[in-house]
């Protein structure tokens, strides 16, 4: 039986974001949501905020453009260090600084060509953003909330401004956002972003991408199961979710990820809360969740090789002795 030990996540420690607000004639009012420590500010234009949402800008300005989740929702893509540096905060990201004076010195002493972004790529629409060659690119991930079932047929975007999912980008953001500040496992959240009419509101987020990982389905896709390293690494991982009180809505095996490294990561806290009314009951419902999904499919794709009764053993052994 797992027990609570500890709490690692403070419920009400301050949300590490700030918001920019702009009105636009076309599509109304518009949040962006980002990280305290992001490089945006109340100087920046809605043009250089709203690139990160925009798939023709992606396409034009990225590579490794992909697109993954039911209905193509989720838009994986890489951006060069000059699109994306202000989202890493005022002092930039570690490796970008250490990476910039070196490339900047090596073309200084070696006259190494500099090549020059063209007019569509400035950052502020006053000059070009200058390129040097070495510098970090970022694998991110836009996500677009999307309505199922009929009536997301018809109305794909649109969410009522009232209703209870108005604001999904902006929580999960702030969600996220909290575990990532504690230390917990999930990718980095950069940027949120509401349209908000008259009587709907529209939600993206932008979060980075786990770099060199496969969820759990790509891995079983790949030919085998799971090494008795892996499944106790899966349950040590998600206990300390459990441990934290995170409620995760959606917890299958496409939102579990392991990198190369063996480290394992959880994704997509839309519809996910922290609770304080959290025990064995929750824990249970998430994995059986979890169980039904590896159940799902290894019936839908035949795998002979994976036995899901031994695998979520192993897990919930793992679980229940973090």
């Amino acid at each position: 039986m797992w027990a609570m030990t500890k709490v690692l996540l403070s419920h009400d420690s301050p949300v590490p974001s700030k918001e920019l607000h702009f009105s636009r004639n076309d599509i109304g009012e518009v949040n962006f949501i980002t990280l305290s420590t992001s490089g945006f500010n109340d100087s920046m234009t809605f043009q250089a905020l709203n690139r990160f949402f925009d798939p023709d800008y992606i396409r034009k300005r990225g590579y490794d453009v992909s697109y993954h989740g039911g209905r193509g929702q989720t838009m994986l893509f890489t951006l060069p260090h000059e699109y994306i540096s202000c989202l890493y905060g005022p002092k930039q990201d570690p490796a970008l600084v250490a990476a910039a004076t070196a490339a900047k010195a090596a073309a200084a002493a070696t006259t190494t060509e500099m090549s020059v972004a063209d007019d569509s790529a400035m950052d502020n629409g006053e000059k070009p953003v200058p390129t040097y060659k070495g510098l970090p690119t970022y694998p991110l991930c836009l996500r677009f909330y999307l309505r199922g079932g009929l009536i997301g047929k018809f109305i794909k975007r649109s969410f009522l401004r009232w209703g209870n999912f108005a604001q999904r980008a902006r929580l999960e953001f702030e969600l996220t956002a909290k575990l990532y500040e504690q230390g917990l496992p999930v990718p980095r959240p950069l940027i949120a972003r509401e349209i908000v009419g008259t009587f709907t509101v529209e939600n993206a987020i932008v979060c980075e991408q786990i770099p060199n990982s496969r969820n759990l389905a790509e891995i079983l896709a790949s030919g085998r199961s799971f090494t008795a390293e892996e499944l106790h690494t899966i349950g040590d991982t998600l206990a300390h979710f459990f441990v934290s009180h995170v409620v995760h809505t959606d917890l299958n095996l496409r939102n579990i990820l392991l990198d190369d490294s063996g480290k394992c990561f959880v994704v997509d806290f839309d519809k996910c809360y922290c609770s304080d009314k959290f025990g064995p009951t929750a824990v249970e419902q998430m994995l059986c969740r979890l169980e039904r999904s590896f159940a799902k499919e290894k019936q839908l794709k035949s795998y002979e090789f994976f036995d899901v009764s031994q695998v979520m053993s192993n897990i919930r052994s793992s679980v229940s002795q973090a």
